[in-house]
């Protein structure tokens, strides 16, 4: 679109594509903040069903 069209057109392209990269690295950036807090709050240390594993199958360290 930008290479081809006329200036109306590669100011959409731009605008397009700017926010395709913000929201890309804002849902990358977010989710692994937000996983980041998940993990280290401990909320799921006492959850291994979630995971898809058995309390049996875990080995005590």
């Amino acid at each position: 679109m930008f290479y081809f069209g006329t200036s109306s057109v590669r100011g959409f392209a731009i605008v397009l594509i700017i926010s395709i990269l913000t929201s890309f690295l804002t849902a990358v950036l977010g989710s692994r903040l937000l996983l980041g807090m998940w993990v280290s709050s401990k909320f799921l240390n006492k959850r291994p069903g979630w995971f898809g594993v058995k309390e049996r199958d875990i080995d005590e360290l």
